[in-house]
C-alpha cells in the first residue's frame, strides 16, 4: 500500500505518512490509519469479487477526501481506469493497460470487464 500526492505534472509522486500529516492533507495520523484500514478492506472485497467474475485483481487505486461534515470518504469508482485486472484463464488485460501497452482492441478489455461486473450485480 502506498500513498501518492495527486499531481499530474509531477507524475503523482509518493508521499510518506509523515509528509501527509506535515502538509496538512489529513487532520491527524488517525486519519491515515483509517484510510489504510479502509483500503485493506476494499482490497479483500475487490479480490473476492473479481475472482467471482473470472478475473484476477492485480492492483487498484482509491482516492479519499473529506465530506463537508469533515468525514473521510472514498471519492473514486471501481472501473477499468482504477484497477488492473487480468482474465483468470487467458491472462488477458481487462483494463487501461491495454491502452498503456499499445495492445490491440482497447475497448474489448473495458467492455469485457464492464459486462462481467454488471452481470455480477
Amino acid at each position: 500500500m502506498e500513498f501518492t500526492y495527486k499531481n499530474d505534472a509531477e507524475g503523482d509522486p509518493r508521499i510518506t505518512d509523515r509528509e501527509i500529516v506535515k502538509e496538512g492533507l489529513v487532520h491527524d495520523a488517525a486519519d491515515i490509519t483509517f484510510m489504510r484500514d479502509v483500503t485493506e478492506e476494499v482490497a479483500y472485497i475487490l479480490r473476492d469479487f473479481f475472482d467471482e467474475v473470472g478475473a484476477q485483481l492485480i492492483d487498484f487505486k482509491i482516492e479519499f477526501g473529506y465530506s463537508p461534515f469533515g468525514n473521510i470518504v472514498v471519492i473514486d469508482e471501481v472501473s477499468g481506469d482504477t484497477v488492473r485486472a487480468r482474465d483468470k484463464v487467458t491472462g488477458e488485460s481487462l483494463d487501461k493497460d491495454r491502452f498503456r501497452l499499445d495492445l490491440e482492441n482497447v475497448s474489448l478489455g473495458y467492455s469485457t470487464l464492464e459486462s462481467r461486473l454488471e452481470a455480477a450485480k
